[in-house]
């Protein structure tokens, strides 16, 4: 098969890959800082929405797990017995829901989280009943660790806290302030491993007027990641709030698997043959920057300061996540197809993979930039990426060819030429138009389906 033919079969495999965006909220880890169930009068039942949030040919495969307050397995009844875990299928752009049976003489609590292979969204939805009627339902998207979160607040404000980590306790901080700002007190709530609290703002700061409006800002004194939520009540009703979450800085680990599985499903996409045995992630805690793919063709790995490297941006560490899956294929196929030289090959790879897995495929230029930039700097990151560093091709030689790649891609084919136009129309209109992803000034194809 011609070089070429591997970027049209990725572009255009089952409509074309760029298609395949992903929704806000989509993760394949999910994290439910609180549920409740069963109960006799006012009792409570949860259900777990999980919604497959590509276009994909494969199932999402998830597992939700679920722990009371001090972390330990919680079993409940979905409806096949009382268990503290459940396998869920979601089909491909399908659901999946799975439904509490209140089978607790008293109402339960705790928390859960679920990992899935492919990124979905997951919802919660808590059902209150009187007299064996519903009259009150709450619904809340998953979230994911942070150092800080912020509410408003009142003294009925509901807090759920959990502790997503095995191996530790973790400490938070409430920090209560008026509406004027004025600090109002502190205090701290300590969850052990896999934890869990659930509180009323009222009960931690007693005395607290009925009529009090403020804010509260939880974090961790030694910057460790928790999953929180709150909610609103006030003169007997309860409401949701919006997700108080700092997204910066992100979750580093659980950023890694996503882009990773993301990456993996691109090329499973593109190269099904050669992903016929599984491809396995290694995270690593040493602070050095790095990551590369093992000689067996069985298994990447990614040191976390890798994502600390590239910081809030996303795309990029995934480029260095498909340049190692680029690797892969060359040990699985035996061959490099887009360059004698294996790092370029693999950088090539990165980009058409990037393009798979809907990133921006211009984040590879910005992902071997910062290289470039930590390089000049020694200091700034101990050990560099070893793999992505080749001393006789310079970064700028390697940014031209990944750019020269793109553009060979859209001048490939007719088909080709058409979602390029269309990509740059919706997503980079006003970028110089030397650059890839473009065309002459026309009116935009229509995306062809």
């Amino acid at each position: 098969m011609r070089t070429l033919d591997w970027a049209i079969a990725l572009l255009m495999a089952g409509g074309p890959a760029l298609a395949q965006f992903e929704p806000e909220g989509a993760h394949v880890y999910l994290y439910f800082p609180q549920f409740a169930d069963g109960g006799r009068e006012g009792g409570w039942q949860t259900t777990f929405t999980f919604i497959h949030a590509r276009i994909s040919s494969a199932p999402a495969q998830v597992v939700l797990e679920f722990f009371d307050d001090n972390g330990r397995p919680l079993a409940l009844d979905f409806g096949g017995g009382r268990v503290s875990s459940l396998n869920l299928t979601v089909p491909a752009s399908g659901i999946q829901r799975v439904r509490s049976r209140m089978t607790s003489a008293e109402t339960v609590t705790g928390w859960a989280w679920a990992r899935a292979s492919l990124p979905v969204q997951g919802t919660v939805a808590f059902r209150q009943f009187f007299s064996g009627r519903p009259v009150v339902e709450l619904t809340a998207h998953s979230t994911l660790p942070t150092l800080r979160y912020l509410s408003p607040a009142n003294p009925q404000l509901g807090i759920a806290l959990a502790n997503p980590y095995a191996d530790t306790w973790r400490t938070v901080a409430l920090e209560l302030r008026e509406a004027s700002g004025n600090l109002v007190g502190t205090r701290s709530v300590s969850l052990p491993p896999l934890g869990h609290q659930a509180f009323s703002l009222g009960s931690m700061f007693p005395g607290l007027p009925t009529e009090f409006t403020g804010t509260v800002e939880l974090s961790h004194p030694t910057q460790a990641c928790f999953v929180a939520w709150t909610v609103h009540v006030e003169g007997g009703l309860m409401s949701t709030l919006p997700s108080g979450r700092y997204p910066w800085p992100p979750p580093h680990q659980e950023r890694i698997w996503a882009v990773f599985l993301r990456i993996l499903d691109a090329a499973r996409t593109l190269v099904p043959d050669t992903f016929t045995r599984q491809v396995t992630l290694e995270l690593s805690s040493a602070a050095q920057v790095n990551a590369y793919a093992y000689s067996s063709g069985d298994r990447i790995k990614v040191n976390l300061a890798t994502s600390q490297m590239y910081g809030d941006a996303e795309a990029e560490l995934a480029w260095a996540v498909a340049h190692e899956m680029g690797h892969i294929i060359q040990l699985r196929t035996g061959k490099r197809t887009f360059s004698s030289e294996a790092e370029a090959d693999a950088d090539a790879w990165g980009a058409l993979l990037l393009l798979g897995a809907s990133y921006d495929p211009y984040a590879a230029s910005g992902a071997l930039g910062r290289l470039q930039l930590a390089a000049g700097a020694p200091g700034l990151l101990g050990e560099l990426l070893l793999e992505l560093l080749v001393p006789h091709r310079s970064f700028s030689t390697r940014i031209d060819t990944v750019l020269q790649r793109l553009k060979q891609i859209c001048s490939a084919s007719p088909e080709n030429q058409a979602i390029c136009t269309w990509y740059r129309s919706l997503f980079h209109p006003r970028f110089p138009t030397n650059l890839p992803l473009h065309l002459e000034p026309q009116t935009p194809a229509p995306l062809p389906r």
